[in-house]
């Protein structure tokens, strides 16, 4: 498991509007909604989003595009 865990990276709020291109009201919106992935507190005021939910979502959203 320790492979693993070493493996993972988080994302914080400016990174992942970096890599979507969506605004945080956007990203926030979509989460509510259950579109976006869910963002992981790590204490009581951190948290991140896991870099590779956020990859899977792009490339949902790119297939889904393509296949249209």
């Amino acid at each position: 498991h320790r492979e693993n865990i070493m493996n993972i990276k988080f994302l914080k709020l400016k990174d992942v509007k970096d890599v979507t291109s969506l605004s945080a009201t956007t990203i926030y919106r979509e989460m509510a909604k259950g579109e976006f992935p869910q963002k992981i507190l790590l204490t009581q005021t951190r948290g991140g989003w896991l870099e590779s939910e956020v990859l899977d979502f792009l490339e949902s959203r790119i297939a889904a595009s393509l296949s249209k």
